[in-house]
């Protein structure tokens, strides 16, 4: 054993260890049974040593792939709602000032753009800095 073996554990690091167990029973590594008696003994271990025997069986975790870079430029659902809402109002808008221009045989003024605007700023802002 190496001289961290012996060094004390603390509550953290029998969390820690706790948590990989849980992830092995829920991967179905390890049996109800073997859990809890693992468990037990992950609360009553002192140091870095005893953690260390009762996960030496187990695989490390697999970490997880990195995003591509298609998937890092994809924007999230969030940004996706909020755009289809900015899209939605705008085309809303637009047909508004259509229907009451056609209706009154002259353009009105663009109102609308002081709707779709702002907001299409905030937008395009927003993207442009996330992709930074």
């Amino acid at each position: 054993m190496t001289d961290s073996s012996f060094l004390r554990a603390a509550d953290g690091d029998r969390a820690a260890v706790a948590a990989v167990l849980g992830r092995a029973h829920a991967e179905g590594r390890i049996t109800l049974a073997e859990f809890d008696e693992r468990t037990a003994a992950v609360w009553a271990a002192r140091t870095y040593g005893e953690l260390t025997a009762l996960t030496a069986d187990l695989p490390n975790p697999v970490a997880p792939a990195p995003r591509s870079a298609v998937a890092a430029r994809r924007p999230d659902v969030a940004t996706r709602v909020v755009t289809g809402a900015w899209m939605a109002a705008g085309a809303i808008n637009l047909l508004i000032w259509g229907v009451l221009s056609l209706s009154l045989g002259k353009a009105l003024y663009p109102w609308w753009i002081w709707v779709v605007g702002p907001w299409g700023i905030v937008l395009l802002a927003a993207r442009f800095g996330r992709s930074r």
